[in-house]
């Protein structure tokens, strides 16, 4: 899950680190956890998990940004 399959592709695009169904060290929602080693996942509904090994630290964030309809915008700022 941890290991860049997309290794190839960085030098071209430094935002396509991604392992098994997680993204790696993906700075823009990750934030403060984000170190080389942090992997998580977005989801439609804005829900996010983000977790780091080495500071033994995890956020779960469960929102749905769906409702009450689709037209409702992005949680990216949140």
């Amino acid at each position: 899950m941890m290991v860049n399959h997309n290794a190839r592709l960085e030098p071209a695009d430094p935002e396509s680190r991604r392992g098994l169904g997680f993204e790696l060290n993906k700075h823009w929602y990750m934030m403060g956890f984000s170190s080389p080693v942090t992997f998580g996942h977005t989801g439609f509904t804005g829900t996010s998990i983000v977790i780091d090994p080495l500071s033994h630290s995890f956020v779960i964030l469960l929102s749905n940004r769906v409702h009450p309809d689709r037209g409702w915008g992005s949680n990216t700022i949140a």
